[in-house]
């Protein structure tokens, strides 16, 4: 991954977030709050759900350096055959390695590997604005490898790359983030899920997966500078789990939507599925993934019934995640265009409804990382049918940080 520090300001063609971000310049949240924190602060309102039909993902090095946007649906809720990526340029932001957005699709954050985040918005709208203001992560980390925002739009976790250390960060809807506070962990955690309530975090890396109950709690100043309005509690620590194929962004978690004590971790030719998060956390026996040597993204449906698993050889179905007994039921190599197929599908997610899984992966013809596809396939009855959808020659991220909104 190319991991080159951003120096310089941002270029002025990219125009500033609403909310009172500020112009151009770095942002680090570095320092400590002089003077007490303001005793009226309340903490950001949960922001509903809403569902815009687009895909978006970075280039995660694969790419000039662009936030890839495409609507996936017509007026009427049908999956357009062939539709158009729009690219938005991110002038000195190299290797895209997450994103995050809001559940009413109003703000997003991007994380690069270049240890900067940045704030974008306008994405309802299909015309993401990028803020020319950014959070530098260089006094607390080597890079940004992923990032989770909280159902309030205003606060995220972020992974800076480091072997102590998570870190959250607030203001997010200003347009100008800084660090809040640091969450220990036991190594290196470069992947974070966090559930769809904000109840349970999940950090993983090379050595293994920890839990964190998450906790609202009194709107707080932060020893780093930032408010806080949840608090972390470390509830177990997992090493028996697959080996890890693809770090950063989602690393190989999904948790459940329907519920958030059950999460199903991959990697290698297994999955292992978590069970009783956040306070009785238990890790299942490995489960074979039969015809795949590797895996690397998973998303579990909204009714939380099927996982469907992204790898080398395409996508293995399994059934039975709310049972506790997951079980493969189909494996899918999934076509893209002229007789090629995909390969190393590293990003996974099932759209909101239920009724389509939306994939990204390498050409097996071409097997690189610039010149992969974006497939969609309808589910019906937890199996895979045909794709509906197909577009060409878009970056792979080799994470799981698709978005499907």
């Amino acid at each position: 991954m190319d991991k080159r520090i951003v120096l310089g300001v941002l270029c002025a063609m990219l125009t500033a977030c609403g909310g009172g971000g500020g112009g151009g310049g770095s942002s680090s949240g570095g320092s400590v709050p002089s003077g007490p924190p303001q005793a009226t602060k309340t903490a950001p309102p949960v922001i509903p759900n809403a569902h815009v039909g687009v895909a978006v993902f970075g280039d995660d090095s694969y790419g000039p350096g662009a936030l890839d946007v495409v609507s996936l649906f017509d007026g009427n809720g049908q999956p357009l055959p062939s539709p158009a990526v729009v690219t938005i340029a991110l002038p000195y932001m190299f290797d895209l390695e997450d994103i995050a957005i809001s559940p009413d699709a109003s703000i997003g954050l991007i994380a690069d590997g270049a240890r900067t985040l940045r704030v974008f918005t306008g994405l309802a709208a299909r015309n993401p604005v990028i803020s020319s203001t950014i959070l530098d992560v260089s006094a607390h980390g080597n890079d940004l490898d992923a990032v989770r925002l909280f159902n309030n739009g205003d606060e995220a976790v972020i992974s800076a790359d480091t072997d102590s250390q998570l870190y959250v960060v607030s203001g997010v809807r200003s347009g100008a983030p800084v660090f809040a506070q640091a969450i220990a962990t036991p190594d290196l955690r470069n992947g974070l899920v966090l559930s769809s309530d904000d109840s349970v975090l999940l950090a993983r890396g090379y050595s293994g997966v920890t839990v964190y109950a998450v906790a609202a709690t009194t709107p707080q100043q932060g020893l780093l500078g930032g408010w806080i309005y949840h608090s972390f509690t470390e509830t177990g620590n997992f090493t028996a789990v697959p080996v890890l194929d693809a770090a950063d962004a989602r690393g190989g978690m999904a948790s459940d939507p329907a519920d958030v004590s059950r999460a199903i971790v991959v990697g290698g030719s297994s999955l292992v599925e978590l069970t009783g998060l956040p306070n009785s956390a238990a890790a299942s026996s490995a489960v074979p993934i039969s015809g795949a040597r590797n895996s690397f993204a998973v998303a579990i449906s909204p009714d939380g019934t099927t996982a469907f698993v992204g790898t080398d050889a395409g996508i293995a179905v399994f059934s039975g995640v709310n049972t506790g007994t997951p079980a493969q039921t189909q494996s899918v190599t999934v076509p893209g265009s002229n007789g090629d197929t995909l390969q190393q599908l590293s990003n996974v997610q099932v759209t909101s409804d239920g009724k389509y899984l939306v994939v990204v992966g390498r050409s097996a013809q071409l097997a690189s990382g610039s010149n992969g596809y974006l497939v969609v396939l309808p589910i019906v009855s937890g199996k895979l049918g045909a794709p509906v959808t197909t577009v060409t020659n878009v970056p792979v991220p080799d994470n799981n940080q698709l978005l499907v909104q």
